[in-house]
Parts: structure tokens; sequence; C-alpha cells
């Protein structure tokens, strides 16, 4: 399948993504089981880690994961995208995307895209989107130098909700709490 063939499919695939969470958020769908459990079993939301006592080491795991998953080397320590060398990265900051789509996205990759897929078994037992590495042929999502656990893929969402969207300018206080205190990075800001 090459892009021209899969991008009608794509956009078909989120197209119905779409209605299902319409329906799903509006109470006609109820997650499924597995769904259910898989939700159970991961990191915190970001509004509970952050009402949580101890939740806060959640989020600072999930700050190490975006580190150490070199979420920055495309989305940069702020989350606000641009160049990378693994290409134009969205903004974190702007998505629109919530934690359980932002943990597919992260899981599973972006097709056609320099996004890559964290999860060991995505495409391959692990749903994402709906198809599978088949599917998606030379499309699919490259693999990244290192896999993420379930509760690592939810730790860096979460994080990500907690601290980057919808977090408006960049800070020195963003930038001290991430880089921590003194760190070269943050010397720009007044």
């Amino acid at each position: 399948m090459n892009f021209r063939t899969f991008l009608p499919s794509f956009v078909a695939v989120l197209l119905a993504c779409g209605m299902l969470s319409v329906l799903w958020f509006g109470g006609k769908l109820e997650p499924s089981a597995s769904t259910a459990a898989e939700l159970s079993e991961t990191a915190p939301a970001a509004g509970e880690a952050l009402a949580e006592g101890g939740a806060s080491s959640d989020l600072d795991r999930g700050k190490q994961v975006y580190k150490k998953a070199n979420c920055v080397g495309c989305h940069k320590w702020h989350g606000g995208g641009g160049g990378g060398y693994g290409g134009a990265a969205l903004s974190l900051r702007e998505t629109i995307l919530t934690e359980e789509q932002l943990v597919e996205v992260v899981a599973c990759g972006r097709p056609g895209t320099g996004m890559p897929a964290f999860h060991r078994k995505a495409y391959k037992g692990y749903d994402c989107y709906g198809m599978t590495a088949a599917e998606l042929g030379e499309d699919k999502p490259p693999k990244p130098a290192k896999r993420l656990s379930d509760a690592d893929i939810a730790r860096v969402s979460a994080y990500v909700i907690a601290k980057i969207k919808e977090k408006g300018d960049m800070t020195k206080a963003q930038c001290v709490d991430f880089w921590g205190e003194g760190a070269r990075e943050c010397k720009r800001f007044k």
C-alpha cells in the first residue's frame, strides 16, 4: 500500500474513530472490558495525578520517559514541535488529543510520518487504529530506539496533558521545571 492509497483509508479510519468517540463520550457506547482493564492498570489520569498524594511521582516519571524516549528530539522540551531529526513534529502544546488518544498515538505512532510506535506489540496484537502491519505496508511507523511499557506510555501521556498541553507560551518556570535550576537552556528567559 502506498501513501496515495493509504491516505483515504486513514482518513476514513479517523472519521470512524471520531464517530465512535462521539458515541462513547455521549454515553451511547461503553468501553470494552479489555479496554477498561487496560486503562485501570495504567498510570492515573493527569487530574488524578495532581490530586492524589505521591502521584506527582508519576508525573516526574512521565517527564523522565519524555526525556528517555527522546520526545524532546522532535517535540522539543516545551512540546512546541517544529523541525527535528524525526521530521516536523506537531505541537503538543496545541494538541486537541485527549489523554486516551495520546496514549494510542504514543503506543502506535503515526502512520506515514516519523512518529515511532513505542508499544512492542503495535499492529501485532495491540490494536492500533483498527489496522494491521500488513495493511500499512511501507507507511508503518518507524521503530523507536527503545520501546516503552504500557505504564510508561500512560505516564508520558499524563505528563503531556498535565504539564504541556494548553500551557500557553513557554516560561522560565516551565523550563526550570523540566531542566532544573541553572540549566543553560533556561538562560534565554528573563
